[in-house]
């Protein structure tokens, strides 16, 4: 080997392991960069030159590339524990402010209001003439009826909090995905032709990913050329160098406000279950559960306590009762969904009471409601031709609701008792509270 090869190889030595020198430096200065990907120079020994038979000369070492330090398998699994760890967290953090709407365990709450309530009627049924105790049933009835009603408001508040934070975490999520289909086609630019990485925009890349991690949950596929889909479920988010994006639509389902998470390119609902996204969707189904069962629990406080009250005895009768519920066609059967009628009365009768103040004289007439599906049910029309019949009172139809009018008034009155069917309190005739559930529930 001549002097000037000699050299050479020296130079090459000293270039290849200042190559290496930098690569650690570079590592060094990245130490707090959380999105950096530590580095490493891959050196090997240069083939030898055959100098004479059976004689090899070295020629020193190469460098044959810098590479990230990776293991994909790995950051797959980091990222689905992020997507995990973040759901939880946002799940409970809207669990919590669900959690301060009902405020148990305290004195302002619904069982405190339940039991003041309730036992004000066991005070009222020890002495049912004292007007001082039915001015606390009342009282405690409106105060009942306000706290459920603030519980639905409260609730719907938060139902429209959270769709404003989904539809946030959409748009953040639609920006990540498009910056990741960016940098796929940045990265099969720059390393196109060649055998390596552009580590500096795979770090980005990862980055992203890991930023989307925290929003959903995404599977990866790293394809040959550097690109990586992206899938949510067995949906693709990001192919190739497209993004589907994600939005949000707004729908309106049973009354309730709707928040969900679709793709932009087909408007296909996106499913994810964790991820900041997934808790926050999780979230939204716990609220709306949680409002089914406060007005499951409203409707079944008022149609319970009607019933009892419809059929009771005040200090003085009615000259005249209109119902407090609408009854959408007169004409079908008052167990129909036709009606409208949320709390659907049963085949059954009850007895309506006509006394004359100055005679003393009563009469009772049992009125029969047929609701056994026969062809012969009872309709809001029947029921009031039923009633009209009654010597004293005049029954109509005032724009759907059920009117009964007394024939003598001021001299007779007009009472009811044992209603079996409980078709008085699902037409809001006699009944304590109006309305049917949380939203509408009134003292």
């Amino acid at each position: 080997m001549s002097l000037i090869g000699t050299l050479n190889l020296a130079r090459n030595g000293l270039t290849i392991n200042q190559a290496a020198i930098q690569t650690t430096g570079n590592n060094i200065a990245n130490v707090g960069n959380p999105n950096y990907t530590r580095q490493r120079a891959d050196i090997s020994t240069a083939p030898d030159t055959r100098y004479a038979p059976g004689i090899y000369l070295g020629n020193g070492a190469r460098l044959d590339g810098v590479r990230r330090q990776i293991d994909q398998a790995l950051e797959g699994r980091l990222r689905n524990s992020l997507s995990d760890s973040q759901s939880a967290t946002t799940e409970q953090q809207w669990l919590s402010r669900v959690e301060a709407v009902f405020n148990e365990l305290s004195d302002e709450d619904l069982s405190t209001q339940l039991s003041q309530f309730f036992n004000a009627w066991s005070d009222l049924a020890n002495k049912p003439q004292d007007l001082g105790l039915r001015q606390v049933v009342l009282q405690n009835g409106k105060s009942v009826a306000s706290w459920f009603n603030q519980m639905d408001n409260e609730i719907e508040s938060l139902r429209s909090d959270l769709g404003a934070k989904l539809k946030s975490s959409a748009l953040q999520a639609d920006t990540l995905a498009q910056q990741i289909a960016d940098l796929n086609v940045a990265i099969v630019r720059d390393e196109a032709g060649g055998t390596g990485e552009a580590m500096g925009l795979r770090d980005q890349r990862d980055a992203k990913l890991k930023e989307l991690s925290g929003l959903m949950d995404i599977r990866t596929v790293e394809q040959s050329n550097g690109v990586v889909h992206v899938y949510v479920g067995s949906e693709p988010l990001v192919f190739d160098g497209r993004s589907n994006g994600v939005t949000t639509r707004t729908e309106t389902i049973d009354g309730k406000t709707v928040t969900k998470v679709v793709f932009k390119s087909n408007d296909g609902e996106l499913k994810t279950e964790s991820g900041e996204i997934g808790g926050l969707l999780k979230a939204r189904d716990s609220l709306d559960a949680t409002d089914q069962r406060l007005d499951q629990l409203a409707s079944a406080l008022v149609f319970e306590l009607n019933k009892i009250h419809s059929s009771g005895q005040g200090l003085e009768g009615f000259s005249q009762i209109v119902g407090t519920t609408t009854v959408a066609d007169s004409t079908v059967a008052l167990n129909d969904p036709a009606t409208g009628l949320k709390q659907l009365p049963k085949s059954g009768s009850f007895v309506v009471h006509v006394k004359d103040k100055i005679s003393g004289l009563q009469t009772s007439t049992l009125i029969q409601v047929d609701l056994d599906g026969s062809g012969t049910d009872t309709s809001l029309d029947d029921l009031i031709a039923q009633l009209d019949s009654i010597d004293g009172i005049t029954a109509a139809n005032n724009g759907g609701r059920l009117q009964i009018t007394s024939d003598n008034t001021p001299s007779s009155e007009i009472s009811f008792s044992q209603d079996s069917s409980s078709v008085l309190a699902s037409l809001g005739i006699n009944t304590f509270f109006a309305g049917t559930d949380a939203i509408d529930d009134q003292g």
